[in-house]
């Protein structure tokens, strides 16, 4: 009778313990979601942008191979306002910007990480200004970060920039608060191969803090994979698609957030054509809110949350910025 208790027990565990995983791990189609019908507006200036955010009612776009850094369009009509800010070392120019690193700080702000190892610069955006250069402090072993997101002005969630590229949550001295191990699926070691250049790209990611400073995510750029997480990094939720690995093709390009959800451009990298593009939209309990096929390629995107619109621009055609209502 008491061993046919413990294994009843022991049943029960495993059940609830199946159902808790079934709960965390998700899966999504990348094929399923809604064609969206996109709205565009012509731009006086010629786009070529690695990154853009929305700051209040404003659209800030950093672009690469251009004199002037930032262009700066209004919201909703994405009117033009300014152009701005050159590559340089002065006091007013801002050296080598840094793809990926583009983020909200404050209501009339944005950072955007440097050349100079470590370092950020902070952008006022009316009128265009560079009115801060802060290094950042990290842990003694760390070279540099690869990848970062602020926490606060104070706190920042960092992916080391050399083997083992953990992620760290880190105070103002440099100090992990929590540290996170990323684990790298066999399959896609297989297709990258061997050594260090082809394990730092497949633990290559992009890392984010909801506005509210209570849920931290992990986009792995090499899979599908999409992972939320406590401000202890506990594992919330792991979102990924079926997939094959071919090469060393990227599957998701960028991310942005808002105090709803946080959303994700995916291209599948089987898809040569480059004609389109797949935009998740996943609230920070690790729920699948949204799920848009765009008929174009996304270069860049942001999302405005006044209005539940996200805007983005295309290789394709470099003076046009689209955009597409969610939900």
């Amino acid at each position: 009778m008491i061993k046919f208790a413990l294994f009843l027990i022991l049943l029960i565990s495993a059940v609830i313990s199946s159902c808790h995983q079934g709960e965390i791990n998700k899966t999504f189609d990348l094929q399923g979601g809604k064609v969206v019908t996109l709205d565009s507006v012509a731009t006086p200036c010629i786009l070529n942008p690695f990154a853009m955010k929305t700051v209040s009612d404003r659209l800030v776009i950093a672009n690469r191979g251009r004199d002037t850094i930032f262009d700066v369009l209004s919201l909703p009509d994405c009117r033009y306002i300014a152009s701005g800010i050159v590559q340089g070392v002065g006091p007013d120019e801002i050296y080598s910007p840094q793809p990926f690193t583009l983020a909200r700080y404050s209501a009339d702000e944005v950072s955007i990480a440097t050349g100079h190892a470590n370092w950020l610069t902070v952008v006022k955006v009316n009128p265009l200004s560079v009115v801060g250069k802060h290094q950042l402090v990290l842990p003694d072993r760390w070279q540099y970060s690869q990848s970062w997101a602020l926490v606060g002005l104070d706190s920042l969630f960092a992916q080391q920039g050399t083997l083992p590229m953990g992620w760290a949550l880190l105070n103002s001295l440099g100090t992990p608060l929590a540290t996170l191990q990323v684990d790298v699926p066999e399959e896609v070691i297989r297709v990258l191969g061997e050594g260090e250049i082809a394990e730092s790209l497949a633990k290559s990611s992009l890392g984010v803090v909801n506005p509210q400073h209570t849920r931290l995510a992990v986009a792995y750029r090499s899979f599908p994979r999409i992972c939320i997480y406590d401000m202890n990094l506990n594992l919330i939720s792991q979102l990924e698609c079926p997939y094959k690995k071919k090469g060393r093709g990227v599957w998701i390009v960028n991310v942005d957030t808002s105090e709803k959800a946080l959303y994700v451009n995916l291209h599948d990298p089987h898809d040569t054509s480059f004609s389109s593009s797949t935009i998740l939209v996943i609230d920070w309990e690790g729920q699948l809110i949204g799920q848009y096929r765009v008929p174009k390629a996304i270069s860049a995107f942001s999302v405005n949350p006044v209005n539940d619109r996200l805007y983005f621009a295309t290789p394709a055609e470099d003076d046009h910025i689209f955009s597409f209502p969610l939900f």
